[in-house]
């Protein structure tokens, strides 16, 4: 009866023993690893306060600090009870980050964190640190400029952008966005300094270095009309040649060689030669112009129209364009084609080409105008056959390049002589009055190129004289005409 009691006793206090070691004991056999989230510490910036506290999970408290091996920016330090990093950095740069933690059990574990990135102080943009010596970027006399520097630090929004008077002539910065823009008027050297206010009042001001205003790659047309009368480049002449001479004027100082290139387009004289609208317009089939050396080589193709072409070549040098004139005769004629002969002041110019000094400043709105009623230029064509009776003559032309306000003529045209018929002469006019087309155009070279075709016969069929359908007759006259023909190009040269 007496041991029962005995034994419930003695199990009870066993089993509360065994809870009791339990409740003690379990949480330090289960302690928790330090873990601290500091993959991606905020961006600071010279000169500005900078605070960057990482989040740590583990058994508290915990003691912070940065591993040797990877020192924070100069100015910054770590608070040990916290692991705040702050302070004002003092160097701009990238900075490697480990934290050492102790957790309240004084184990320690190293954490590889993110990288601080300090960018520089408050200021303004405006080098070009990737072209030496680092300045702002030059520009070119005569071409549009544009270049937006960049307000850093302070607090946007940035406002009342100034250059304190330092930009060359020419150029004006947008108070609101600091863009600078415009077309500087003269070559030069200008120090410039910016200045821009951030929405606390503090005034950012940086020296931005030299600004050079440089001429565009050039050519002369003086010295191009000394060298080549006829104001085009013809064989055997090289980019050596042309800059000895003066004709090309390169960039000042410019680290690549000037190149030439074919481009079609307006003004240029390429044209639709093969007669495809399918394909895109070329230069005249048989010619090429070195892109090294700029000379010319080939001759153009003797199936097109006798007589002398004219064309341009794009001549380029640190990101500016000069054009170029050039020009080739076509001398070989048809077996069966009429003679031609154009004469300039009385002067035999048949496979030269026309020319003109045009000055787009002189008049308002400005106009030209290429040959008179004489006529001058004269071009003659003779009849290789007898005129029995009456005999007739027909021509029709095509130009390319200019305005479509502009006005080509042949006219005045008659037989001679006047009593008789041993063929016919024409005139050649040009009148070019597009303001918009002149304006664009007026400061560089440019050609049009004129196509003659011809047909005399002694009744008014062959030739279409009394062919009313324009297409109609073209058709005939380049049928009937023996492969009779002429090619003029005129070249329009800027004013120096």
């Amino acid at each position: 009866m007496h041991l029962r009691p005995l034994v419930l006793t003695t199990a009870f206090v066993t089993s509360a023993l065994v809870g009791c070691s339990r409740d003690e004991f379990a949480p330090w056999g289960f302690a928790e690893d330090v873990t601290l989230e500091c993959a991606n510490p905020a961006r600071g910036q010279v000169g500005v306060p900078y605070s960057y506290t990482p989040t740590v999970d583990g058994v508290a408290p915990f003691k912070f600090s940065v591993d040797p091996t990877t020192p924070l920016p100069d100015g910054l330090s770590i608070d040990e009870n916290t692991g705040t990093i702050s302070g004002t950095p003092t160097a701009e740069g990238m900075y490697p980050l480990k934290v050492v933690v102790v957790d309240g059990r004084d184990a320690e574990r190293t954490i590889t964190c993110g990288d601080i990135i300090i960018d520089p102080g408050a200021g303004i943009v405006c080098r070009d640190e990737t072209m030496p010596p680092g300045d702002i970027p030059d520009g070119f006399v005569g071409l549009v400029y544009n270049y937006q520097p960049t307000a850093l630090g302070g607090r946007p929004p940035y406002t009342g952008w100034t250059d304190n008077g330092t930009l060359p002539a020419g150029l004006t910065i947008d108070p609101a966005t600091g863009l600078i823009s415009g077309t500087p008027e003269a070559a030069g050297v200008s120090n410039v300094t910016l200045t821009v206010t951030d929405n606390d009042g503090q005034v950012l001001t940086s020296e931005c270095g030299v600004l050079e205003i440089r001429d565009p790659i050039q050519v002369d047309t003086d010295s191009l009309l000394a060298a080549y009368p006829d104001g085009c480049i013809t064989y055997g002449e090289d980019l050596a040649g042309l800059i000895a001479k003066g004709i090309v004027i390169p960039v000042k100082d410019a680290t690549t060689a000037p190149t030439c290139s074919l481009v079609p387009g307006r003004g240029n004289g390429s044209r639709n030669f093969d007669g495809d609208m399918n394909t895109p317009d070329s230069f005249p089939p048989g010619i090429a112009v070195s892109s090294d050396t700029c000379e010319l080589s080939g001759t153009i193709d003797p199936k097109l129209r006798f007589g002398i072409y004219a064309w341009i070549a794009t001549i380029e040098q640190s990101g500016t364009k000069a054009f170029l004139p050039y020009c080739a005769p076509q001398d070989v004629q048809a077996g069966t084609a009429y003679p031609v002969l154009r004469e300039d002041g009385g002067t035999a110019k048949t496979l030269s080409p026309g020319h003109l000094v045009f000055d787009v400043e002189a008049a308002n709105p400005p106009t030209f105008t290429f040959g008179t009623d004489a006529p001058d230029p004269k071009v003659t064509v003779e009849y290789t056959e007898n005129c029995a009776g009456s005999c007739f003559y027909a021509y029709i032309f095509s130009y390319n390049a200019l305005s479509a306000a502009a006005s080509v003529s042949a006219s005045p045209s008659a037989k001679f002589p006047a009593m008789g018929f041993d063929g016919f002469t024409h005139a050649i006019r040009v009148t070019e009055g597009d303001e918009t087309f002149l304006r664009n155009y007026g400061e560089r070279a440019f050609v049009t190129n004129i196509s003659f075709d011809y047909c005399m016969a002694q009744n008014d069929q062959d030739c279409g004289n009394n062919e009313a359908d324009p297409a109609a007759k073209a058709a005939l006259i380049r049928a009937n005409g023996d492969g009779s023909n002429y090619e003029f190009g005129l070249i329009i040269l800027p004013k120096n």
